[in-house]
């Protein structure tokens, strides 16, 4: 069974689904962990030196989703600068927008106008992001206030 067809499956058997129809492959063994020949096999082809460990209780309930990625160095380093690159603490007008869930030129209008913290630098506005998640706490509080006194 592929991913696709589990996911499937789970979205059909609903929200009730218990340990009594976890796969037999992913209980427990109650006695020493013993693999087939084609699980060693298959350790040994990616090179893992020790046999992979029985699942976590909370495994067998349902509750844990694990997922393994066989990736080459190329993918690794690819996948990291990827992850990173999103991990600015300076944004841009356009990272900002993307982050604030807006158009870019609404955006700037706000930063033009004062409404929302930020930095002209070189003719480009500049966000910090600490400051934008600050000045949307401070807002939705202001937001909640005004309907409480309204009430």
């Amino acid at each position: 069974m592929n991913l696709a067809d589990a996911i499937r499956k789970a979205s059909t058997d609903g929200p009730g689904a218990t340990a009594t129809q976890v796969p037999a492959a992913f209980q427990p063994s109650s006695e020493g962990a013993s693999l087939s020949d084609v699980e060693m096999a298959v350790a040994q082809a990616i090179g893992c030196t020790q046999p992979p460990e029985q699942p976590h209780p909370s495994v067998v309930g349902g509750n844990v989703v694990r997922i393994e990625l066989f990736l080459t160095a190329d993918q690794t380093t690819t996948m990291l600068r990827a992850i990173m690159s999103g991990q600015h603490s300076v944004l841009t007008l356009s990272e900002a927008a993307h982050f604030l869930r807006v158009r870019s030129q609404t955006l700037s209008k706000m930063a033009e106008d004062g409404e929302v913290p930020a930095a002209l630098i070189d003719g480009r506005w500049r966000f910090l992001k600490n400051d934008l998640e600050e000045w949307i706490s401070t807002s939705v509080g202001h937001h909640e206030e005004d309907r409480t006194d309204v009430a």
